[in-house]
């Protein structure tokens, strides 16, 4: 049993040392802002129930605390992605990984227009500027991926 809880400790050192050692600048107001566009867990879409950040590029894989690279997950998806990359995880637990990346463009083009001063325009012309080629007119993935993920259950 102590060689487990050292485990626990040694690992939990090391997260925090690579935590301190990053470039982290999400702030509690982009915290908020991040939920609020999101509704819900970002995987599986889950209700806005004590939603915790979860970075989409893991710390052990040089992400950090970004408006970027954080999106709300529930205990549960959060627990079970750990540090794994989110597209091989999302395949895995059979969750709509497309559905998940428009949907992460769609936010992150909102939070920067919102962010700079932008309108409406201006967060439609980022959108489209980071959708792959030939999806263009991908419609809203919010609902779909509500669906899907409820149906899958």
């Amino acid at each position: 049993m102590t060689l487990d809880r050292s485990r626990r400790a040694r690992a939990a050192r090391k997260r925090r040392k690579r935590f301190l050692a990053a470039d982290n600048d999400l702030t509690a107001a982009q915290w908020r802002a991040i939920r609020s566009a999101w509704g819900c867990c970002a995987y599986c879409g889950g209700p806005d129930e004590a939603l915790q950040k979860d970075c989409v590029l893991p710390l052990s894989r040089g992400g950090r605390y970004t408006v970027e690279n954080v999106v709300p997950a529930c205990r549960s998806c959060n627990a079970s992605k750990s540090n794994d990359e989110v597209t091989g995880w999302l395949r895995r637990k059979r969750l709509d990984e497309p559905a998940f990346l428009r949907r992460w463009v769609e936010v992150l083009a909102t939070l920067r227009a919102s962010e700079h001063g932008g309108h409406e325009e201006g967060a439609r012309v980022a959108d489209e500027e980071e959708r792959p080629e030939g999806d263009a007119a991908a419609p809203s993935v919010h609902d779909e991926h509500d669906h899907r993920h409820h149906a899958a259950r």
